[in-house]
């Protein structure tokens, strides 16, 4: 059967564009992408990335969308313990010699978008490279900072005061018209944050818009809303 090539033209052209979105504004990953093999990767929400104990093969860069990167406890719960955007970098740890992923990666909103890089491709470039290396370690150093924040903010303190942090932390992740506007994450999502029981987090979600801390942006949208920055600082300090 004769190739279509109209359809390769038209998906070329699409991964074309998905890897330039992913370059814009960012130097390293803009050198990177022209030095090392890498292709577009599309997920699904709730389809998995990779998972906690495998063979780390791939170094991930966010270009649309939303990951959760979460461990599985020695209780059996699953903790969530972090949340990445588009521009991070996921799985640097797999830049090292036979290293196994960290964590399960799993998409939470659909048509996520990443550009996955080899490994092997990657760590070879670096090692000719010292610009470039100490360019991918200076983003293993912000994950760390992330990492600091996360347990700072979300793991400690009165439930309420966290998850006001949690919501703060969701504002600062939009970077589209509506700054203040940001989508809730599940119930369950949410309690896997912070590490707190489910139904601790529908009371205070319920309080939170009871006290107009949270407003609903779309009446057909559930879960879409916007923050009162000024009560949501207030519920940070109680």
């Amino acid at each position: 059967m004769p190739k279509d090539t109209r359809l390769e033209s038209t998906q070329t052209t699409q991964e074309s564009a998905v890897i330039d979105a992913a370059g814009a504004g960012d130097d390293l990953l803009d050198t990177l992408r022209r030095l090392v093999p890498c292709k577009p990767r599309l997920l699904e929400e709730k389809e998995v990335l990779y998972r906690e104990g495998d063979e780390a093969g791939s170094v991930f860069v966010i270009l649309r969308g939303m990951v959760k990167l979460l461990v599985h406890l020695p209780n059996g719960k699953v903790r969530i313990v972090r949340l990445h955007v588009a521009g991070d970098w996921l799985a640097i740890e797999g830049l090292g010699k036979d290293q196994a992923y960290e964590h399960t990666a799993i998409a939470v909103s659909s048509n996520t978008e990443l550009v996955q890089f080899p490994s092997t491709r990657l760590s070879a470039l670096l090692q000719e490279d010292g610009d470039l290396y100490a360019a991918l370690l200076k983003r293993g150093f912000d994950h760390l900072e992330k990492a600091d924040r996360w347990i700072a903010e979300f793991s400690t303190g009165s439930i309420k005061a966290r998850l006001a942090h949690l919501l703060e932390f969701l504002g600062d992740l939009e970077t589209g018209e509506k700054p203040n506007t940001i989508s809730l994450l599940t119930v369950n999502e949410t309690a896997d944050v912070l590490g707190v029981t489910p139904e601790s987090v529908s009371r205070f979600l319920a309080e939170f818009k009871r006290k107009k801390v949270l407003i609903q942006a779309d009446d057909d949208d559930n879960w879409l809303y916007r923050i009162d920055k000024t009560r949501l600082d207030r519920e940070k300090r109680d």
